[in-house]
């Protein structure tokens, strides 16, 4: 009885033994995952940092440009406009010599 005993504690020891082992086995293997998704995230995080630098610099220099574009647009309407003044002082003048040429 003494011997089957022994016999069952030693069993029960070597599987508690193997089950202590198989945890920090799955434990090493945990460790070892989460350190691989952390670095991976880590890289992803690095990466969406500089496509968001790159997006801003892109938005930056399109918006520079459209600012330019507007200020030409601005500076030709201003032209026009200038031009548009001027053809309404010559038809007013013409239209004020038609006046007087047909009173004479």
């Amino acid at each position: 009885k003494q011997q089957s005993e022994a016999e069952l504690n030693n069993r029960i020891q070597d599987y508690e033994n193997r089950l202590k082992e198989l945890i920090a086995s799955y434990e090493n293997k945990i460790a070892s995952i989460t350190e691989e998704y952390e670095a991976r995230l880590r890289e992803l995080e690095e990466k969406l940092k500089k496509e968001k630098e790159s997006l801003s610099g892109d938005l930056a220099e399109r918006e520079a440009k459209l600012k330019a574009e507007i200020a030409q647009l601005k500076k030709s309407v201003q032209e026009k406009e200038g031009v548009i003044s001027d053809l309404n002082d010559v038809i007013i003048k013409r239209d004020g010599e038609i006046s007087n040429h047909k009173t004479t």
